[in-house]
């Protein structure tokens, strides 16, 4: 069977210190990532944290209004 995979001949050889430099940038990429996707979790977390306060509503003219237990 013969192989399909397409192969660059006419890029320049990968030295050490290229594939380092990609190596860092892939990987600042993913703490950039995982950074937000923390700070995105945090922030969920509160607003989940205020929206389950314990609250009861009081009708008052025909208006209800949420008041703090």
């Amino acid at each position: 069977m013969m192989n399909n995979r397409n192969i660059n001949a006419s890029g320049k050889p990968e030295t050490i210190s290229t594939t380092r430099r990609r190596n860092e940038a892939a990987a600042l990429l993913r703490e950039k990532r995982d950074q937000a996707r923390q700070r995105f979790s945090a922030l969920e977390a509160r607003l989940k944290d205020f929206s389950n306060a314990n609250v009861s509503y009081v009708s008052v003219n025909g208006i209800s209004m949420p008041v703090p237990r």
